[in-house]
């Protein structure tokens, strides 16, 4: 490149020539042609581009050389809205940017390869350092670093996806997954595999196993080469055609041109099983490296399958060796209930004869023949099922602690009798091990009865030793004869199964080689060895070694109790003694069944079998004694006990359509037979086929063959005890339902209950006394002593105590009503009534039980009544004062002027007075009346937007005369920016009640300051004076109805203590708070109203309030005098209410008529046709509404003008009064001037 550069005519671009470049240029085109790392120079305002060898593959060979000297934008045409304003910005602010692993599509190998950089741009600047000339980019690209890592991911993803996979459809499912995920490196992806080998007949097929990125037409094995490529084994790169179909260019938009088609082994053998179709990326070359990774994808993808296919058929093999496996254990089941069955029939009835003295004395010794014979072959049974058992696995051991000296001892002794009677001696010597051995018992039984009755058997003179010992960890037991010992050649498969030792004389050539082979493997069940030792014609040893402790053995095999000792099995070697050793003469049953059991007789027994025979004999062997129904298989079974239930079930395992376990889950699932008890005839010995018998849910379990004595008394005693169970549910579930109703009661009860055992501690606390005692639900078992001091204080804990302890000492009850105590636990005062008595319980000892309910709500309530009631004579007391002083004035007043009848100065004298106390009275009533409508809820606001500072005016205005009477400076101040939402003349009524409040208790001469401002979102007004103050006790209880601050002897302020309740109730239906707040008496007291705050609206708000109506007739307005008298009737049954209205009505020119009752009334209207009628509404009998509605429906006083006249002024009393056809409705005390306004409209109607 320096040639080039140096050869290259600079003169044409704006460089000019190379002679004249800056120095700068000079000193990094020199850094830049000198370094063999990729270096790229921008220069001048066009960026033309210097760069060095290194740099030439970036551009590839449809770039270099016309790459150099041309115009960055020019160069880089494709990737220019990249870089160019990353140029531009370093041009401009002179700071260097970089990137990393920065991706870009250059025009490259392929109209747009991807390719990732990473490059750092430099800014070159002039030697003034003014300006950038150019700019230095030392640049690496990143591609294959970024490729690789991406196409490793997808390799990782393929095998972890896959390893796990055991399903070939799921393994072909997983690598599409996998392969989805990168369609940057493969566009699609198909995955065939071919059906039929190379070399065959016609054309092979493929099948199509996953595919990724492709629809369904390009899914068709005919659109691949798939034929060619399995015949060559070589992969093939497909052109894909550009026009016609389309295939997908995966995460590009532009479609694949390519595919390779890559052949798939993955039997083994070399033959191709099928190929992969991978789309290649349309911006990636299909290099080496590309290649490469489709090569790896492949050997994945066969891989996957392979392991798939291989556990397939791994899987396949298993599932033929598990049904193999299945078929053999049903085999010996199967034929174990052959043998069993009719073992059991032989057995049992030759039990029976061999133990009946009627019998021949020669026919019974041939009897137990059969019979001994009889024990061989079964003895012969279980060991071939033993056998049978441990190869499959499922011989099942119960290994216990065991005193494995004492059990040795108990296994070898029934053989002494039988050893000493062939003349030979048995020495058994068990020291003991110092810790109990997990064994077994009936296998180590097993193991141990085998090797004697083979010792026996080849012992013809001597003595047979059993020895046991601790050796270390291990116990050791010998088993030494003197017979005739075993060759030395013999020994290694003396163990054998079925091997049999030739030539040896014993005392019977009998046997079938298997007792020492089910010894080994007995012994090695329970993790232990063993070992012969012989001597021809000295005899044998076998020693076997049992490890101590439980780390051997399996956990689940394990048992905690102690095992029972075994039955030795000696019947067998009996018959080998010459002479007299035949086996004892079994026991008889009893006829009828086992008299012990005698109370169980006559139960009912349903009995299952599907032999005939067997069901013949267990008919003969019960019906004596019980009620027996015997059927053939387990569905008829189970008919026959949902038809009548019975006492005990009988049933044989092994019976066509319905088993013998599938019987009991039956029986189990339906109420009335779930707890029929069952019994099972097995031909499965072991305890194992007991366990799961019981854990089936069997009662019993008896093993074919059984004798008879045997099985009548297992079902004796499973009746027995079924009556017993029986009789214990029935009391169980008597106490049940007893507790569950004392229970109840206590759950239910609004009562506490404690109940404390002999020992201070709770047993019992129902759910009222832990919410009474706030205590949680571990109280159960605690001391209530500690309890009881945690709750009280210690002064009443300790009385509480030693009531307690005094009641549990002498029975003596305790009772103690509405005690008040203060918790200690959480500072409250409660009130109880409680109760202790002394209780027996069932321990034999006494116990307490204690009731006690928390009456601190009546008691409360019964406080706040006596208060009420206080409150109310206060009220009545301050009512009668308030009423009191108007009444004596107009008393006064009244006499003075029935005193002087004659003395002209008198009515100008009292007209005023009379006037004032009954305006007093008068607000009185109004007062009390206002209170009764705004706590019953009837007041109705009228709500508007309303300026504040005019609500602070008005009510200003009309307290004026209050503060000037009393000389108060009033302080106004006003916010006229404040708007809320109410009912201009209630809002009016609540500022005037503070404003008479405060002039009320501040002395004359005191200062007042009213106020209005903007508290955050509420607008407060404030009344602030500096009168008597307000106590702090009295303070929170203020807004009270009733509720007065402390008044003067004199009573002075008078009031009943209700106008700063009205403000707190109208303040609040206006969703704002009052608040009261004073330094304390003699400080003055400051009240606020705070109200909601609205934002005014032009035009929309309210500055007056209406002066509430006294009654529906204002809207009359000033009728035009007509002329002054009117016959007007005068209705009240109160006859002076009535002569006095009728008095002051006649003296202002009226001609009136008074009438006392309804009918009256109705007579006198119809005479005089009245202009008016003022109607007392609570009449007697018949009430003014009645009246006039009789009245409206007279012709001739249709006219006339009805005034209701009444106490009642509420809105529906109004409302009453219109409905029946008043015209008004006026609140007694009338006001004149109101009511001779309205008579003057009456003579106007007429």
């Amino acid at each position: 490149m320096s040639r080039r550069v140096a050869e290259f005519d600079w003169a044409r671009t704006p460089l000019g020539p190379s002679a004249q470049w800056p120095q700068n240029l000079r000193s990094a085109l020199s850094l830049c042609l000198g370094s063999r790392f990729p270096i790229l120079l921008f220069w001048g305002s066009e960026f033309r581009m210097l760069y060095n060898d290194a740099y030439v593959p970036f551009l590839g060979q449809a770039k270099h050389p016309e790459a150099l000297g041309s115009p960055a934008d020019i160069c880089w045409r494709e990737i220019w809205g990249r870089i160019g304003p990353m140029l531009e910005g370093v041009t401009r602010s002179g700071e260097a940017t970089w990137s990393d692993d920065e991706q870009f599509f250059f025009e490259r190998a392929l109209p747009r390869e991807e390719v990732y950089v990473t490059f750092t741009y430099g800014p070159i600047f002039s030697e003034d350092e003014r300006r950038v000339d150019g700019i230095f980019v030392p640049c690496t690209e990143t591609t294959e670093k970024i490729v690789s890592a991406r196409r490793l991911d997808t390799l990782r993803q393929l095998g972890a996806r896959s390893g796990e996979t055991r399903e070939l459809d799921d393994a072909c499912r997983r690598i599409a997954a996998a392969l989805s995920e990168n369609r940057f490196d493969v566009s699609f992806a198909a995955l065939y595999r071919a059906e039929a080998e190379p070399g065959g007949e016609g054309e092979p097929r493929f099948s199509l196993l996953a595919s990724m990125g492709l629809e369904a037409a390009a899914l068709e094995a005919s659109a691949w080469p798939l034929a060619s490529v399995q015949a060559s084994g070589q992969p093939l790169v497909l052109e894909l055609p550009e026009e016609g179909a389309v295939l997908p260019g995966g995460a590009w938009p532009e479609p694949s041109t390519l595919a390779r088609v890559v052949p798939l082994r993955w039997s083994g053998d070399g033959r191709v099983d099928g190929a992969v179709v991978l789309g290649v990326s349309p911006r990636r070359p299909l290099d080496a490296a590309y290649l490469s990774f489709q090569e790896l994808v492949a050997g994945n993808i066969e891989t996957a399958i392979a392991n798939a296919l291989a556990y397939q058929q791994e899987r396949r093999r298993a599932e033929a060796l598990i049904e193999l496996d299945r078929g053999k254990t049903a085999f010996f089941s199967n034929i174990s209930h052959e043998f069993r069955t009719p073992l059991t029939l032989l057995l049992g009835p030759l039990e029976e004869a061999c133990a009946n003295p009627q019998v021949p004395e020669g026919v019974r010794a041939q009897l137990g023949i059969a019979h001994g014979n009889s024990r061989r072959l079964l003895r012969l049974v279980n060991a071939l099922l033993d056998f049978a058992q441990i190869e499959a696995g499922r011989l099942r051991a119960s290994f216990r602690p065991t005193d494995l000296a004492a059990l040795t001892r108990d296994i070898a002794s029934p053989f002494r009798s039988m050893i000493e009677r062939a003349g030979l001696r048995l020495s058994v010597e068990c020291e003991a091990l110092g810790e109990p051995v997990h064994v077994d018992a009936e296998l180590w039984e097993k193991v141990l009865s085998n090797l004697l009755s083979n010792a026996f058997k080849f012992t013809l003179q001597g003595a047979i030793e059993v020895r046991l010992r601790r050796e270390g960890r291990h116990a050791v037991c010998e088993v030494a004869d003197t017979g005739i010992g075993v060759a030395a050649d013999a020994l290694p498969r003396l163990f054998e199964r079925f091997y049999r030792v030739a030539g040896n004389a014993g005392r019977s050539m009998e046997g079938t080689g298997i007792g020492l082979a089910l010894a080994r493997e007995l012994v090695g069940l329970h993790g232990g060895t063993i070992e012969a030792a012989s001597e021809v014609g000295r005899g044998t040893t076998f020693t076997i070694r049992l490890p101590f402790g439980t780390a051997h053995l399996p956990a689940e095999s394990l048992a905690a109790e102690p095992a029972r000792p075994a039955r030795p099995l000696v019947e067998e070697a009996l018959p080998w003694l010459p002479s007299g050793g035949g086996a004892a003469a079994p026991g008889r049953a009893e006829p009828g069944g086992d008299r012990r059991f005698a109370s169980t007789f006559g139960a009912r027994i349903v009995v299952a079998d599907d032999n005939a025979d067997m069901r013949d004999y267990l008919l003969a062997l019960l019906g004596g004694a019980y009620r027996v129904e015997a059927v053939d298989d387990g569905l008829r079974a189970l008919a026959a006990a949902r038809r009548e239930p019975p006492d005990l079930v009988l049933t044989d395992v092994m019976m066509p359509n319905l088993d013998g376990f599938a019987l009991r889950e039956a029986l189990r699932a339906e109420a009335a037979t779930r707890e029929v008890p069952v019994i099972m005839l097995s031909a499965r010995a072991g305890e194992q086929a007991r366990i799961e018998a019981i854990d089936a849910g069997v009662d019993d379990y008896l093993v074919k063959p059984f004798s008879a004595r045997e099985l009548l008394a297992r079902i004796g005693a499973v009746l027995e005890r079924d009556a017993e169970l029986r009789e214990r549910r029935a009391v169980q579930e008597r106490l049940r339902r007893r507790t569950a109703q004392i229970e109840t009661l206590l759950d239910v009860a609004p009562i506490g209950v404690l109940l404390i055992d002999a020992d201070g501690r709770f047993v019992e606390v129902n759910p009222a006394a832990r919410r009474a005692l706030g205590l949680r639900r571990d109280l159960l078992g605690r001391d209530f002593r500690e309890v009881t001091r945690l709750i009280w204080r210690r002064a009443y804990a300790d009385e509480i105590i030693g009531i307690f302890q005094r009641t549990l000492e002498t029975g003596e009850r305790f009772f103690t009503p509405e005690r008040v105590e203060t918790r200690l636990d959480t500072g409250r005062t409660e009130f109880y009534e409680w109760q202790v008595d002394r209780i027996g319980l069932p321990d034999g000892r006494h116990g307490l039980v204690c009731y006690f309910r928390d009456v601190s709500a009546q008691v409360q309530a019964r406080q706040r009544m006596q208060h009420a009631d206080r409150q109310k004579d206060e009220f009545l007391a301050m009512l009668a004062h308030e009423l009191r002083n108007p009444l004596a004035p107009v008393r006064h007043c009244v006499e003075l002027l029935a005193a002087s009848p004659d003395d002209a100065r008198v009515p100008g004298r009292v007209t005023p007075i009379l006037m004032r106390q009954t305006g007093i009275l008068g607000r009185l009533v109004e007062d009390l009346l206002e209170v009764s409508r705004i706590t019953r809820g009837l007041v109705t606001l009228r709500r508007e937007p309303v300026r504040l500072d005019s609500i602070v005016e008005q009510a200003v205005e009309a307290a004026r005369p209050l503060f000037e009477a009393r000389g108060h400076a009033l302080t106004v101040h006003g916010d006229p920016a404040l708007t809320v939402l109410g009912d201009p003349t209630r809002l009016v009524q609540c500022v005037l009640n503070l404003l008479n409040n405060a002039a009320k208790y501040t002395e004359p001469g005191g200062a007042i300051r009213i106020e209005s401002v903007r508290r955050e979102a509420r607008a407060v007004i404030g009344v602030t004076d500096n009168g008597r103050g307000i106590p702090a006790e009295l303070l929170p209880h203020v807004f009270n109805l009733f509720v007065q601050g402390e008044r003067t002897p004199d009573r002075r302020e008078g009031g009943l203590g209700i106008g700063l309740s009205i403000v707190a109730e109208l303040v609040a239906r206006h969703g704002g708070s009052v608040a009261a707040d004073s330094a304390g008496p003699g400080l003055g007291a400051r009240f606020e109203i705070a109200l909601p705050l609205r934002a005014a609206e032009p035009g929309a708000v309210s500055g007056d309030a209406q002066v509430p109506a006294l009654d529906d007739a204002n809207a009359l307005g000033d009728a035009p005098h007509a002329p002054h008298s009117r016959r007007v009737l005068v209705v009240d049954d109160n006859q002076d209410a009535a002569n006095a209205l009728a008095a002051l009505l006649e003296t202002d020119g009226h001609q009136v008529t008074v009438a006392y009752s309804a009918p009256e009334a109705l007579v006198l209207a119809e005479s005089l046709r009245p202009d008016a009628v003022l109607l007392d509404i609570g009449l007697p009998g018949m009430d003014g509404h009645e009246v006039a509605r009789r009245m409206r429906a007279s012709p001739r006083l249709r006219r006339a003008q009805l005034i209701a006249v009444t106490g009642y002024g509420q809105a529906s009393d109004r409302e009453n009064s219109m409905s029946a056809g008043f015209d008004a409705h006026l609140v007694k005390p009338v006001a004149v001037p109101l009511l001779q306004r309205m008579l003057r409209q009456a003579g106007a109607r007429r």
